[in-house]
């Protein structure tokens, strides 16, 4: 009855009845109903408490998990994913000229800065995809099944262009820090490139 509520206690009366059967004293019947009656109210009572108690706790695991400014999984979401299954594909993204934007028109501006990217990632992927936002500016995909890298980054750079990604494939078994790395230092020769191209066009603007 405490366990179930109303549920558990009418329940429990019935059974009560059929044990002592329909010729058995009215006045322990009624006594019984009445106890059961009792019970189930803070049976309901109970209920209530352990169904608001599971709500806390399920906000406070989101809040732990959880990026607050873009809803993104966090790191420590990240360290403590279960293990993954089958193949998937693991991106590495930079935001490029965050801060620019902060400093030339401030950290309000930088945020939705980093959002506009943030929504065109979410448009780029899918349901099943896991997305986290690892530092600042720095965010991690995992996208299953998807080997196409090219195709992911051109569907994001239609939305959001100043971004620069990484990408390795995470097979079953593998370490994902490993692959994580791996993607890391694919990013790093892209960003790389990019600024070596932007001084080229900068020298010979400057000529």
């Amino acid at each position: 009855g405490v366990l179930w509520g109303w549920p558990g206690a009418l329940l429990t009366i019935i059974s009560s009845i059929a044990l002592l059967g329909w010729g058995g004293n009215s006045a322990e019947l009624l006594t019984a109903a009445t106890l059961l009656a009792i019970v189930g109210f803070s049976g309901s009572s109970v209920g209530r408490l352990i169904h608001k108690l599971e709500s806390v706790n399920k906000q406070l695991e989101d809040v732990a998990t959880r990026d607050a400014m873009t809803g993104l999984g966090n790191r420590h979401a990240l360290e403590t994913l279960p293990m993954l299954a089958g193949q998937w594909l693991v991106t590495m993204w930079d935001v490029d000229g965050l801060k620019r934007v902060n400093d030339t028109k401030g950290h309000a501006e930088g945020d939705a800065y980093l959002l506009s990217f943030v929504r065109a990632l979410e448009s780029a992927t899918s349901a099943n995809d896991r997305l986290f936002r690892v530092g600042g500016d720095e965010f991690m995909g995992l996208h299953q099944d998807f080997s196409d890298a090219a195709a992911l980054e051109a569907r994001v750079r239609r939305n959001f262009r100043h971004v620069s990604m990484g990408w390795a494939v995470l097979d079953k078994g593998a370490n994902l820090q490993a692959v994580m790395l791996e993607a890391d230092r694919l990013l790093y020769a892209v960003k790389q490139s990019h600024h070596l191209e932007s001084r080229g066009a900068n020298s010979g603007l400057n000529r």
